[in-house]
């Protein structure tokens, strides 16, 4: 795949442009398809994806304490792996994978705020455009999302994040080629995390999820869990 980019410091570090030009080729595990979703059936696969996108943007900084990075790219991306009911099984409880030939336009923008040595602040969207060879839609791929993102820490002792989440609209295929696509509402998901860290080698953290305890799908068929929490801790050897 070609490799090439190229940024002008129009202004040092406060206004910078730049384009490219880059590609890669991923071998899609099971171990890939389930970390996306935990429903996907067992010893599921996928063909090679590869793709070719070329990007343009610019990014710089506000003020001494808060930075921005807004960029559009244009992607042709063979093989993309995408995720439908599984209406073969017993239960009907799982997804399995089909692929298509996707052209991707994506829009990003990124805002970071430092207000002081402890807190930052970071906001990101996403905008995606798909056009499909064969399917009638991106399968459970978002048009958009945002993420608001804020991380503490007191001391190198007590980390905070906190990260809302707004998913925008996504689209399962029906079971029935009659049928219309199914249509997934917006997610709003406020989630936190606390961590304390008592040395370099022992930790201790408590993630608490859904803060608002919304019900939501982000997989057809599959609610979301309430408010839930996961406690636990960590030691280095």
């Amino acid at each position: 795949y070609p490799n090439a980019s190229l940024k002008f410091n129009l202004v040092e570090r406060i206004f910078v442009p730049y384009v490219g030009i880059d590609g890669k080729a991923s071998l899609v595990t099971y171990e890939w398809l389930s970390a996306e979703n935990p429903y996907i059936a067992p010893a599921s696969s996928s063909e090679i994806t590869d793709r070719l996108f070329v990007y343009a943007g610019i990014k710089g900084l506000l003020n001494s304490k808060s930075g921005f990075n807004v960029n559009v790219s244009y992607s042709l991306v063979n093989n993309m792996p995408l995720f439908i009911n599984d209406s073969t099984g017993l239960y009907d409880n799982h997804f399995r994978v089909i692929n298509d030939d996707v052209e991707l336009i994506k829009y990003s923008g990124e805002i970071h705020h430092n207000p002081g040595e402890h807190i930052q602040f970071i906001l990101t969207g996403n905008l995606y455009g798909y056009t499909m060879s064969n399917e009638e839609k991106a399968w459970h791929k978002p048009d958009y999302e945002f993420i608001l993102q804020t991380r503490y820490n007191l001391k190198e002792k007590i980390y905070a994040n906190i990260n809302m989440n707004f998913i925008g609209t996504r689209y399962a295929k029906p079971y029935d080629t009659i049928q219309n696509s199914i249509k997934l509402d917006p997610v709003f998901d406020i989630n936190l995390g606390l961590e304390y860290r008592y040395s370099k080698l022992f930790s201790v953290f408590i993630d608490m999820y859904n803060l608002t305890s919304s019900k939501y799908y982000l997989w057809n068929q599959y609610p979301s869990r309430r408010f839930n929490i996961i406690i636990g801790f960590t030691y280095k050897l």
